[in-house]
């Protein structure tokens, strides 16, 4: 089951991104993950100390950075949808695969 929600939010770890080093803290904004962190000095002013934004937070930082040119609805919410329905369709896929695996066991 997948659900979907309009007004998303961003997450953001607690350390700054790097491909040098592949650690929880900067790979993964799980909050779940990141409590276990405490935010680096070394990231950007800008991010918020809980590691969230919501949508329109979000959309306010887009248009500082002359980035929000089209509809945030047109364009990230529309990718995000067909994100959605991709990642179910391969679930289905592998679901099939082993459903065929399995009956062909017993």
């Amino acid at each position: 089951m997948s659900y979907f929600f309009r007004e998303s939010y961003v997450r953001f770890c607690s350390k700054p991104f790097t491909l040098d080093d592949f650690h929880e803290s900067i790979h993964l904004s799980n909050n779940a993950v990141q409590c276990h962190y405490t935010n680096s000095d070394q990231r950007d002013p800008a991010l918020p100390d809980e590691n969230m934004w919501d949508c329109y937070t979000f959309q306010s930082f887009l248009k500082t950075q002359g980035k929000l040119d089209v509809s945030f609805a047109r364009t990230i919410i529309v990718a995000y949808n067909w994100y959605s329905v991709g990642r179910l369709m391969c679930t289905n896929y592998i679901f099939g695969l082993l459903c065929s695996h399995m009956s062909a066991i017993y």
